[in-house]
């Protein structure tokens, strides 16, 4: 143990020069650097000379000629991935744009009549209810100006399947 180093520092030992010396350093230094494993003289020299020779000989593989599609391949493939990335742009773009108002769009029309008030093109607030009723007692007294499912039917232009005519609906009241 050096003189300057202190008992419970053991990772660093600082020498009387100034230097620090880490563990490696002072093993290295006691041990030395010799692992006593040694390769012969001019064992490298002559190693893929001797190894060539024992491998069994190999004939190179021939040849194979390509033919048209294996040569097109590629160029194929490439152009149809820019089609792709053509269409994709051409989805974004028109997914981007806002929609044409007019009378083929209705659900446009319906859209800047729910977030416009105001402007209202459908004339909405005329079929609105003014009453006081909920739905649901709009919706009974639908039910209840109705005799049967015949005249629902006729008014609603409904056609039903002829096996749910013998179906009876009974109510409570």
């Amino acid at each position: 143990m050096c003189q300057t180093c202190k008992p419970g520092n053991e990772s660093i030992r600082i020498h009387p020069a100034g230097t620090k010396m880490k563990f490696e350093d002072r093993l290295s230094e006691k041990i030395g650097r010799k692992t006593g494993f040694v390769v012969p003289e001019g064992y490298f020299d002559s190693l893929a000379d001797e190894v060539s020779a024992k491998l069994p000989e190999m004939k190179a593989p021939e040849a194979v000629p390509l033919s048209r599609w294996q040569r097109v391949r590629p160029y194929i493939y490439l152009a149809a991935m820019f089609a792709g990335i053509w269409c994709m742009m051409k989805m974004f773009h028109l997914m981007s744009q806002p929609a044409n108002l007019d009378l083929e769009n209705p659900p446009a029309l319906v859209a800047q009549a729910i977030g416009d008030r105001q402007a209202d093109p459908l004339n909405l607030d005329s079929y609105t209810f003014t009453s006081g009723e909920s739905e649901f007692e709009i919706e009974q007294e639908v039910v209840d100006s109705y005799n049967g499912i015949e005249e629902l039917a006729e008014d609603f232009g409904y056609d039903f399947d002829p096996a749910y005519s013998e179906i009876e609906i009974t109510t409570t009241e």
